[in-house]
């Protein structure tokens, strides 16, 4: 399990789901079936106990409406051919 914005730098896989780690964001990709089994079971008390720890380390903090992300607008850059 991963400490929520402690680095830029862990991360860890819930069945097919990657867990990226950052200090202003962690970012979910790929896929999670949770199926009614018992391997079902365990990738739902994974992603339990990771959304339980998200939300906590949000709630310590006095948080801002939203943050800058990557740099700023992603849709802007400079001409390379100028």
């Amino acid at each position: 399990m991963i400490e929520p914005f402690a680095d830029d730098e862990t991360a860890m896989t819930i069945a097919s789901m990657s867990v990226e780690n950052g200090k202003t964001a962690v970012v979910l990709s790929g896929n999670l079936t949770i199926s009614r089994d018992r391997e079902g079971l365990e990738a739902a008390r994974r992603l339990k106990e990771f959304a339980d720890a998200l939300l906590a380390a949000l709630q310590t903090e006095a948080l801002p409406d939203r943050i800058e992300r990557n740099g700023g607008d992603p849709r802007t850059i400079d001409n390379p051919f100028a």
